[in-house]
């Protein structure tokens, strides 16, 4: 019997509630769990509805095309031209596709949010939510800032867990690392590629 399964999320917690553990988080393939998106061949399509604003355009077209150079899949963007409500969040999870979103989400301890919604193992709808609560705020509105929690939650979405969760380390130079600064860890890097080859291995 099919059930969708709204699953416990991951994101990019503020540093210093860095000792917050938001899920469980497994070994270091930088899988996240079994979770994939179900595909008949590869490389395959991933689609992004940018519901986003302007500032935010860059972010999302450079984490697409860094994603994208993957062997395995890649990132489509189709912007939503919904007009929205003035102050209206629209962030609803539509089937077989990511969206892509901004807005004030409040004083959550996260930058970014990743969320999938699961058939077994596999990925049938997902969201990104951007929080403008803190990307207001002098200390993360920056270019390196939106860079990095938007490569790492499209990471996320495509089924890989953080590389590593020590915020006090050097930078492993990718963006699914937990950091501090983000200016070493504004792309995925070769182990985030190899990882997406394992979970896209065989299709299904």
């Amino acid at each position: 019997m099919f059930k969708n399964i709204r699953l416990g999320v991951l994101a990019v917690v503020l540093p210093v509630f860095f000792m917050s553990v938001m899920v469980d988080m497994v070994d270091a393939s930088n899988m996240w769990e079994k979770f994939h998106w179900a595909r008949t061949q590869d490389p395959f399509t991933v689609t992004l509805v940018d519901k986003t604003s302007r500032q935010w355009g860059s972010p999302v077209k450079r984490a697409a095309n860094d994603w994208s150079q993957s062997e395995v899949l890649d990132v489509e963007i189709t912007k939503d031209k919904t007009k929205k409500n003035k102050g209206s969040i629209e962030c609803e999870p539509v089937e077989e596709k990511v969206v892509i979103c901004n807005g004030e989400f409040g004083e959550t301890n996260w930058l970014g949010l990743a969320e999938v919604w699961l058939d077994g193992d596999r990925i049938t709808k997902a969201t990104i939510k951007l929080n403008d609560t803190y990307f207001k705020q002098d200390r993360f509105n920056t270019r390196q800032w939106r860079n990095y929690v938007t490569c790492h939650e499209v990471g996320h979405i495509l089924g890989l867990d953080h590389v590593d969760e020590d915020y006090n380390n050097k930078a492993l130079g990718t963006c699914l690392d937990l950091v501090t600064e983000p200016e070493d860890s504004q792309h995925p890097n070769q182990e985030d590629y190899d990882s997406l080859k394992l979970i896209y291995a065989k299709v299904d």
